[in-house]
């Protein structure tokens, strides 16, 4: 998928939209907190996958999500990994309470479950394992297949690559036996590649992650660890001969620059398919798809009928990615929204509109402060080449840095479109699902664009679209479908390398980071105090003052000088020399090299007070240090 997004910038959010199939804002749970208000505020604590009374449409965990319908039509049903769609338990947390809990959603099988991020009491001394993870979705699918013989549904979720806990610690520290469950009296049994190819050894078999992934970037050795376990279950696949028969769909949470924001950089995702029975190898699909089709596509393909299913925002792409088509079509001009906090935004076609009701501490507004692009409360967009008329996609620049202005009309028909989901979501009204608002805008009255956009395809693929409509799976509650075991898998990309992301598809989302180093920082520094230009960490070539900043070694002492790193040679990349003059963020800090641990999730995750040590035997106060803006440190 060339054009997936994420229907809201955050974990918890955007998983709602996968397993729903529908907006964040339509969560009963949402809808029952912010009942007396017009706009549901977005954010993780307030969407949660939870049935409630005293609000119309309410049963969200027990129907009205993909895995009840799925379980309803004759699937087994299952999830391992991270949850975080369950409401916080006040101190009451058990493990086997959070199974209970997740069964009554729809699922058969709930293992190695992480209520949520590892963070608070509640997480104990639990820390990422994937050979657990995997193992038990090893056991669901074998399960399924040798046992129960039902088509099935997975939910995989992994927990890294992610910033809760420390990835590097886990591989180098943690025992495999040492679970969220509690100690296993084994290893996680794993039958093909993972701990498997080391005899079953596991901490052998980490020490290779380590050894391919690197034992200080937390980020890699998590994709490395992951690739692995994606790996063990094809494998697990093929020796049941069920591979051709399984949909697989891999997605990130969100985008990985912004995570949080509106802007392009949050919200577009990596999404691929893979289902070699209807989909060709190498196709690809140009129209736009969000989080919230994967739930209608998922019914199409299993055959539900209409009639047994529930209200959903999203569309099934089916039919199109399949059959292909070689007409332009709507799937390019269709709207999308993406939802965060009680900020909206809107794509059509090319066309974008922000509306930023929380300028001070919404996510979208300290993104916008942070790497120097100022924004309103209403903002428009074009997203293409005003020269092509294709997606402006250069990996340095988000398209929303050189946006060419729009039309009147245009922007006109684009604030039409976000009152008109602004009403259909609006938690104090029974919910509405008007498909009126995301029907592309008026054509005859927009600009036209160059011709080669208008013969492009919505499908590249390599098979004739009549070879892929052969077999159409029909659903039967007793009977074993012929096309459709379905797998959904999704990866929370809180800190995902861009090496995974280019690996999963050609073409990388476009990331939302300034063009260069120096200048975006406008951090106001004393005039004697700079950046040693000639210096490099460890004399390795390319470690150099940026390469500190970003992969956190500022409180480092080099390996060679024996100098503090960041008192003595990147003072100002380091906020060593932070006059009184002015008071910002540092733009790249990332809290222990993690990307995507700036200073807007620090203060999202309140992490503003925690401290670093450095190697000279002082800390570093992160607030105060490197996040003074966002964390609240800077003096009026």
């Amino acid at each position: 998928m060339k054009s997936a997004y994420a229907a809201s910038t955050m974990c918890g959010t955007s998983r709602y939209s996968t397993i729903t199939g529908r907006y964040p804002s339509r969560s009963s749970y949402g809808r029952d907190l912010d009942q007396y208000s017009d706009v549901r505020s977005v954010s993780i604590p307030r969407t949660k996958l939870e049935d409630v009374t005293g609000v119309d449409d309410p049963n969200d965990c027990s129907e009205n999500n993909i895995a009840a319908l799925l379980q309803r039509s004759g699937y087994h049903t299952g999830v391992v990994g991270k949850w975080h769609l369950t409401s916080d338990d006040g101190g009451t947390y058990s493990y086997s309470r959070i199974q209970d809990d997740i069964r009554t959603c729809g699922f058969d099988f709930a293992e190695a479950i992480y209520k949520e991020n590892m963070r608070g009491d509640w997480a104990g001394d639990a820390t990422h394992n994937m050979e657990h993870i995997t193992s038990e979705a090893i056991r669901f699918i074998e399960d399924s297949v040798e046992d129960s013989d039902k088509p099935f549904f997975l939910y995989f979720n992994p927990t890294v690559p992610h910033g809760s806990r420390d990835v590097i610690g886990a591989l180098q520290d943690a025992d495999c036996q040492d679970t969220v469950a509690g100690r296993l009296p084994n290893p996680p049994d794993i039958p093909y590649g993972m701990t498997a190819e080391f005899g079953g050894d596991c901490r052998a078999y980490r020490q290779s992650v380590l050894n391919r992934g690197g034992s200080l970037d937390n980020k890699m050795a998590g994709a490395v660890w992951v690739d692995d376990a994606i790996g063990s279950l094809f494998q697990t696949l093929e020796n049941l001969n069920v591979i051709n028969d399984t949909l697989i769909l891999f997605q990130l949470d969100h985008g990985y620059d912004s995570k949080g924001s509106l802007f392009e950089g949050g919200s577009r995702i990596v999404q691929f398919i893979h289902y070699p029975k209807l989909i060709s190898a190498g196709s690809t699909f140009e129209g736009l798809v969000s989080t919230i089709d994967i739930a209608a596509t998922l019914a199409d393909i299993a055959g539900v009928p209409e009639e047994y299913r529930y209200s959903m925002d999203g569309v099934s792409w089916k039919s199109r990615v399949i059959n292909g088509n070689n007409e332009r079509s709507t799937w390019n001009e269709r709207c999308l929204f993406v939802e965060d906090g009680i900020d909206r935004s809107i794509r059509c076609g090319c066309y974008k509109h922000m509306l930023i009701q929380d300028t001070e501490s919404g996510r979208t507004s300290r993104t916008s402060r942070r790497v120097g692009v100022p924004i309103d409360d209403t903002n428009f967009y074009d997203l293409c080449d005003e020269d092509t008329g294709k997606y402006i996609n250069a990996p340095e620049l988000s398209p929303e840095w050189r946006s060419t202005s729009i039309s009147a009309t245009a922007e006109e028909q684009l604030i039409a479109k976000i009152e008109c989901h602004l009403s259909r979501t609006n938690p104090a009204n029974n919910p509405i699902y008007d498909i009126a608002c995301d029907e592309p805008l008026d054509s005859t009255i927009l600009p036209e664009r160059p011709d080669e956009i208008n013969t492009n395809d919505d499908i590249s693929s390599t098979t004739a679209p009549s070879t892929l409509t052969s077999s159409r799976p029909t659903i039967s509650p007793t009977n074993r479908l012929s096309t459709s075991p379905t797998i959904n898998m999704t990866v929370d990309s809180t800190d995902s390398p861009s090496s995974l992301q280019s690996d999963i598809v050609s073409e990388t989302p476009t990331a939302f980071v300034p063009e260069s180093f120096d200048s975006f920082n406008s951090t106001e520094y004393d005039s004697d105090c700079s950046d040693d230009p000639e210096y490099l960490y460890a004399g390795i070539d390319g470690n150099d003052c940026q390469w500190v900043i970003e992969n956190d070694r500022c409180g480092r002492i080099d390996p060679e000088s024996k100098q503090h790193v960041g008192k003595y040679y990147c003072q100002e990349s380091c906020s060593f020399c932070q006059s009184d003059d002015g008071c910002f963020d540092n733009l790249y800090y990332q809290w222990k090299g993690n990307k995507g641990v700036d200073c807007v999730w620090i203060e999202a995750n309140e992490w503003c007070d925690r401290v670093e040590n450095a190697d000279d035997g002082s800390t570093i106060h992160i607030g105060k240090q490197y996040c003074p803006e966002s964390c609240g440190y800077c003096t009026l």
